[in-house]
């Protein structure tokens, strides 16, 4: 693929990029001192799979 699914996983900090920044709406997500919570609080997400709630 493309990519999309990790971009996702690396706004919500689910995978740490190796290089590079991550911004959304003006906060660095890769800057230690950004509230996460926060920004977390802002996005929502939708996973493809339940990993949630076991059948």
């Amino acid at each position: 693929g493309s990519g999309k699914s990790t971009v996702l996983r690396c706004i919500n900090l689910l995978e740490v990029p190796t290089t590079g920044t991550v911004t959304v709406d003006g906060y660095e997500l890769t800057d230690t001192s950004t509230d996460i919570d926060h920004v977390r609080a802002e996005v929502g997400m939708v996973f493809q799979q339940f990993n949630l709630f076991p059948h």
